[in-house]
């Protein structure tokens, strides 16, 4: 079964979703810089030399962080009868392959969502992002099991 949280970007291209997260990092940049380059107008200074370098590493700035983001952002679990991949945004633009799918070790509710223990890594899932919550950390419950049951193994 797959499940996807509202994070996720759908059948777009890869630089459709790199945009669509890139918004908010580059709002977070580029207000201080619009903001110390308004004082130095106000102030009656010439704001080009700081625009020409604080406008650019801004920039860069964002990037960088939408990069990292789109790469550890869980958006979608692909859960199976014994085991589950955890797919990132990129992973998810790019399913052109078959999930690499791991053995889940834990799957509990906690206060704001989840937390969910699959191959060596430990996600928290946020219930906001994930409508289908209950049904998710069943079926991570049910794959524990049945590998626990199992060794992993078919019947």
């Amino acid at each position: 079964m797959r499940f996807r949280s509202d994070l996720h970007p759908g059948d777009v291209a890869a630089p459709v979703a790199f945009g669509h997260f890139l918004v908010r990092p580059i709002a977070a940049t580029m207000v201080p810089a619009m903001l110390v380059g308004l004082v130095l107008v106000l102030q009656q200074q010439d704001p080009l030399p700081y625009v020409l370098w604080s406008f650019p590493l801004a920039l860069a700035l964002a990037g960088i962080w939408t990069w990292f983001r789109i790469r550890s952002v869980i958006v979608e679990f692909v859960v199976t009868r014994n085991g589950a991949a955890a797919l990132t945004v990129m992973e998810a633009v790019h399913s052109r392959s078959k999930p690499h799918i791991q053995r889940v070790f834990d799957a509990r509710a906690v206060a704001r969502g989840a937390q969910v223990t699959v191959g060596h890594a430990t996600y928290t899932l946020e219930t906001e992002h994930w409508d289908d919550m209950a049904e998710l950390l069943k079926s991570l419950t049910a794959a524990k099991a049945y590998y626990e049951d199992t060794g992993g193994h078919s019947r």
